[in-house]
């Protein structure tokens, strides 16, 4: 799983952005600069989400650190207030996006997942998801297989997705049936690929589960593990 560091001074909505992030990173958070660009260089974060008004070291000057450190994570930036230098300073240091404050917890979670999707795409076929399944021991016979593969498919390419409203629709649309159904055989699947499970490979994605993970879960960590590529 990957790390994502939430480097916010405002106490409640870094931990807003931490739930928010957590089915999808192993999420760590700081409030200052300095202990910003200590985590960055000692933890080798994948991801980060910056405010640039943080305290003790400002972000710019913290990412400018950490990349001369070689640590160079995708980025989000947050302010309440942009300028042209700030705009020149961003694309010389690779910052992806760029959002002012106040801003919605659930926009800056769908701007990264969106934004590592492009740097990495999940996969490049339905084959190759079709082999991780059989890796971690989903049965391709059960009802609910072709519900499971149409879904992480549609999530892989658009991860931001609402998996109630859009995606189970969409679902339940491309296989004929509803959405409730696609649903319930998915849940259904996911339970039965646990009772069967491959302890050592469903430890690598669910480390912290001592019971059947949610479907949101495993969409997303099924999806984060394919984007890693760690697991062949």
């Amino acid at each position: 799983m990957q790390t994502l560091l939430i480097a916010d001074s405002n106490d409640a909505f870094r931990q807003q952005l931490a739930e928010a992030f957590q089915p999808y990173y192993r999420t760590l958070t700081c409030g200052n600069g300095q202990e910003a660009l200590e985590i960055l260089c000692q933890e080798h974060c994948d991801c980060l989400v910056l405010d640039l008004m943080l305290p003790e070291l400002d972000g710019i000057s913290m990412l400018e650190m950490a990349v001369a450190r070689d640590a160079r994570p995708i980025v989000i930036a947050i302010s309440p207030l942009f300028t042209q230098y700030t705009f020149d300073v961003a694309e010389a240091l690779g910052i992806g996006y760029m959002i002012r404050r106040p801003c919605p917890v659930q926009t800056i979670v769908a701007r990264m997942l969106d934004l590592k999707q492009r740097v990495n795409p999940i996969w490049a076929s339905r084959e190759q998801l079709g082999r991780f399944l059989f890796w971690l021991g989903v049965p391709s016979g059960y009802n609910g297989y072709s519900s499971l593969v149409e879904a992480l498919t549609l999530l892989a390419e658009d991860p931001s997705q609402s998996i109630t409203k859009v995606l189970y629709p969409e679902v339940a649309k491309r296989i004929g049936s509803g959405p409730k159904a696609v649903e319930r055989n998915i849940r259904s699947i996911i339970e039965q690929a646990w009772k069967i499970r491959n302890a050592e490979r469903w430890a690598l994605l669910f480390p912290e589960l001592e019971e059947r993970p949610s479907n949101s879960l495993f969409f997303s960590r099924v999806l984060e593990t394919l984007r890693s590529g760690h697991w062949e």
